[in-house]
């Protein structure tokens, strides 16, 4: 017998240990690949030049609530978004720009056409190479701005927000 039993139950101790420092690291993703997403693409297309304004936030809060009718029956959920910081920016279309979100796990984009819409303006945008966004406004001066809501919920998935804007 090698150690005796006091070295089984040190041995015991350390492969416990181990078991335990594993499980750790795995759930905090480092092992196996886990993690959320690193970035986000934007593209705005429309006419050639054309003026856009945009917000750009990784700084945010949102929260989702449910809307009721008159008789408390669920009708469609908003979502609200509370910037905690933001830039906001003129741009010229087209338009196409990477977004870090390796630390903050989210973004969120507003564009506000600024000009009469005589033509279509669309906006996409990708995480991680995967389509979330596909939207575009129509050649009327009631539809003004796009918005685009992405927030990694741990559960890889994201929360995107609702086609209702």
């Amino acid at each position: 017998m090698l150690g005796g039993p006091g070295s089984l139950i040190a041995m015991k101790g350390r492969i416990i240990g181990l078991m335990l420092a594993a499980t750790m690291l795995a759930g905090c993703g480092i092992l196996g690949g886990g993690g959320g997403p690193e970035e986000v693409r934007l593209s705005l297309e429309g006419a050639a030049g054309e003026e856009v304004l945009l917000v750009i936030s990784t700084n945010f809060l949102a929260q989702t609530d449910v809307i009721l009718d008159d008789l408390g029956f669920p009708l469609r959920d908003t979502t609200l978004v509370l910037l905690l910081t933001a830039d906001t920016t003129l741009i010229r279309l087209p338009f196409e720009q990477r977004y870090d979100i390796r630390t903050s796990q989210r973004f969120f984009t507003r564009a506000f056409r600024l000009t009469a819409p005589d033509v279509e303006l669309r906006m996409q945008g990708w995480v991680d190479g995967e389509s979330r966004f596909n939207r575009s406004l129509s050649a009327s001066p009631n539809d003004t701005l796009l918005q685009f809501l992405y927030f990694f919920t741990g559960s890889g998935r994201g929360l995107d927000e609702p086609p209702e804007v």
